[in-house]
């Protein structure tokens, strides 16, 4: 279990550097761009369809972060008052039912994908549109993944009460 745990922590650092990565992209890209304009009279015609396309990534690589953490948007009301067993039970469905949505929203963004590479657009010089739209399914696919081990850690807690004091 050390092991598995060790993984998925290194799993979740790179995750997090690549997000941090992307987002001092867009920075440091928006910066060139201000300043071009105003030093230079001149500009990068690629740079906003690249700076569209960051903020698609890091949007959609966030919210994956928020369901591995377990930060997304919740109503929280109800499970105030409810016992762990019952929460997790709460949670079964809630996790089951965001897992069925984006196993579903990935299957149709890699659908759009598959059919955007068929076109052979570019968004800058040597990146291809499908490339950087990949995140669609990657993303879905990810936050798919996670709800469906939350559904199975919630389960056990549900059945069996919280193991060893470890949280689920």
């Amino acid at each position: 279990m050390k092991a598995i745990r060790a993984v998925i922590g290194r799993l979740n650092d790179i995750e997090d550097w690549f997000v941090g990565i992307l987002l001092l992209a867009m920075i440091f890209v928006s910066f060139t761009q201000i300043v071009l304009r105003n030093l230079a009279g001149t500009s990068m015609a690629w740079s906003d369809p690249l700076l569209r396309n960051l903020v698609l990534w890091v949007g959609l690589l966030g919210a994956s972060l928020a369901t591995r953490d377990r930060n997304h948007i919740t109503i929280d009301i109800l499970s105030q008052l409810l016992s762990e067993r019952a929460r997790s039970a709460a949670h079964v469905f809630t996790d089951l039912f965001t897992a069925v949505v984006c196993v579903f929203l990935a299957i149709a963004s890699f659908k759009f994908v598959h059919a955007e590479a068929a076109t052979g657009n570019v968004l800058v010089p040597g990146l291809p549109v499908w490339v950087a739209e990949s995140v669609m399914p990657l993303a879905f696919g990810l936050m798919g993944l996670r709800s469906a081990g939350y559904v199975v850690l919630d389960l056990l807690v549900a059945i069996r009460g919280n193991d060893g004091g470890e949280e689920a």
